[in-house]
């Protein structure tokens, strides 16, 4: 029988450690990642199969990290969609690998993976990897270089405390038009005269203060979940079980009680 510190060491080192290959390449039916789930939290609790024992915290608040009021559990739904997510990443990241290559041929030869459809009799894995796109896009934006990367319209580019796309409506640019369309050419600042007829006032404002590389070097793709932009598997899984976790669970993870949650640990 092993102590309630045996069962962490042995859920985190051994169970949850099983599938990590498969779930980074396929996307596991959701009920059975929700099965896996209950056993582990049937273990953790130490409830037997014909017991029914009280689990005094829910699974999705034992999945958080220890310094937010968790126990460091890994969530298999969130995790199976986070590892999905870091290959997403090197699709966008790497479009000269031969992997992204192959997809491109296949799925989206003539646009990016961001726009890329589900297609015709789509492979399961390719449709493994969509289900996990939108987390890439929505917790990642472009930090310009040149512009010639980044869209104007349907990219997150506005550089900000919050980056966002353009919300402006004026028609004066083409739908795919990109961030260069707004830089001028010869002082390679932006074209303030074009770029307020274009947008309103306030995002004027963070349009002007987006910096803009001097080395014509290309737009960088930057995760927002880390200090260094570089995108990680594990906070990708904590973005993920953030959104999916209510309101009031999200409450306790505050900064007045994250310090609280290091003393204890």
């Amino acid at each position: 029988m092993l102590s309630q510190a045996g069962n962490e060491i042995f859920i985190k080192a051994v169970i949850q450690a099983l599938p990590t290959y498969t779930m980074s390449v396929f996307k596991l039916p959701n009920s059975l990642l929700h099965d896996i789930n209950r056993v582990i939290n049937n273990f953790w609790w130490g409830q037997q199969s014909s017991e029914n024992r009280i689990h005094w915290i829910s699974w999705k608040r034992l999945g958080k990290a220890k310094t937010e009021g968790g126990m460091g559990f890994r969530d298999f739904e969130a995790f199976n969609k986070a590892l999905l997510a870091k290959q997403c990443w090197r699709f966008i990241q790497h479009p000269d690998s031969l992997a992204t290559q192959v997809l491109k041929a296949k799925y989206y030869p003539s646009t990016n993976f961001q726009e890329a459809k589900v297609g015709s009799k789509p492979s399961y894995v390719w449709r493994s990897f969509l289900a996990a796109r939108l987390l890439v896009v929505a917790g990642s934006y472009w930090r310009i270089g040149n512009g010639h990367q980044a869209q104007v319209w349907k990219d997150k580019w506005i550089f900000s405390s919050n980056p966002s796309k353009a919300q402006s409506s004026v028609s004066v640019l083409a739908n795919n038009a990109i961030v260069s369309s707004l830089i001028d050419t010869t002082t390679k600042q932006w074209n303030y005269a074009l770029v307020q007829q274009i947008f309103s006032h306030r995002e004027v404002e963070f349009i002007i203060k987006t910096p803009i590389s001097f080395l014509n070097s290309r737009d960088r793709l930057v995760w927002q979940g880390t200090k260094d932009g570089e995108f990680t598997v594990r906070s990708a899984y904590h973005r993920e079980l953030e959104r999916s976790l209510p309101a009031s669970n999200q409450a306790s993870s505050s900064s007045s009680l994250k310090g609280l949650w290091q003393q204890l640990w």
